[in-house]
């Protein structure tokens, strides 16, 4: 695969240079590696900008004790597993109601012209879960911090056990998010209409879960499920496929190339899943946010839901080759 992204990565190139800069290739690049730069952050733009008003900084992926022993200056501490998730669904690790993104929101100190920055040591996939939650409520100023704590620690920056303060805002969405999470956010009934419809549906979980090799576990309570294999028609484009092996995102033309050998391309309608929504989240924010494609939507309840459900299509396949 990876001589194969180098060819992609070189026409890719070539063509924009033949063309002026003028192609859609060109154009299209230039608009990812825009889009890249206004949406992930390093180490060294955060240290600029860690201490600003208009920036909240908020930390995933650590347990309790690991904050305080140890954390990026300024980061509050959330519970990834309580937090954001429906509090009302422990079994699954579903979106939680407006009300209660708002009330986070406002635990935060956050108003909606802040700068909400996400940064958790699990390469960057909790980040991109709670990324998906705020903007499918109607957060719209949210950045990640690539590669998360380790990158912070790589750039030579030190750690603090020091907690901030905030004054608790009155967080309130502008207007109700039904548009908002209708662009991102499909249930089991769409789901089932749209296999056999022209949708794409991308598994994010290991390639042993996809084929049925292994059972699926959803990440949060590690119960497997009871029926093994990827939902019909879906293809499986594993959630660390997206990463270097630092935790940090591949470069928009590696992951352009992986998603177009896949077969994905922008004109279809691309449904992400996983276990239970949130190795879902890279794919989704991928494909959406810094690829740019219009119409991508992350299934919520996953596996978590299909698989243990009896009247839902599902096939096993053999295992892929490398």
């Amino acid at each position: 695969m990876d001589f194969r992204i180098s060819i992609f990565r070189f026409l890719s190139i070539f063509f924009a240079i033949a063309s002026g800069g003028s192609s859609a290739v060109a154009q299209e690049i230039a608009a990812t590696e825009s889009g890249a730069a206004n949406l992930l952050v390093d180490a060294k733009w955060l240290s600029e900008n860690n201490n600003a008003e208009t920036v909240r900084l908020i930390s995933l992926g650590q347990t309790k004790q690991e904050y305080l022993k140890a954390h990026i200056p300024n980061a509050l501490f959330v519970d990834w597993k309580t937090q954001i998730s429906d509090p009302s669904r422990s079994d699954l690790f579903n979106l939680p109601p407006q009300k209660n993104v708002e009330d986070l929101l406002s635990s935060w100190g956050v108003t909606p012209e802040m700068v909400v920055v996400v940064s958790d040591n699990r390469s960057n996939r909790i980040s991109t879960r709670l990324f998906w939650t705020l903007k499918v409520h109607g957060h719209e100023r949210i950045k990640i911090l690539d590669g998360g704590l380790q990158a912070w620690q790589r750039a030579g920056n030190e750690l603090t056990t020091s907690i901030i303060s905030v004054v608790p805002t009155d967080y309130q969405f502008a207007s109700p998010s039904k548009n908002v999470t209708a662009a991102n956010f499909v249930d089991t009934p769409t789901v089932r209409g749209a296999i056999g419809a022209g949708a794409t549906l991308i598994d994010g979980r290991p390639q042993p879960q996809y084929t049925g090799a292994e059972p699926g576990i959803a990440f949060h309570t590690n119960k497997p499920h009871k029926r093994v294999g990827h939902i019909k028609s879906a293809i499986n484009v594993p959630w660390k496929a997206n990463f270097t092996k630092d935790g940090k995102f591949k470069s928009v033309e590696d992951l352009r190339a992986i998603y177009a050998e896949a077969g994905v391309t922008s004109d279809q309608q691309i449904i992400t899943y996983c276990n239970e929504g949130l190795h879902a989240a890279p794919a989704w924010f991928v494909l959406k946010e810094l690829l740019g494609f219009p119409n991508v939507k992350l299934y919520d309840d996953s596996m978590g839901v299909w698989a243990n459900r009896y009247d839902t299509p599902m096939e096993q396949t053999e295992p892929l080759l490398d």
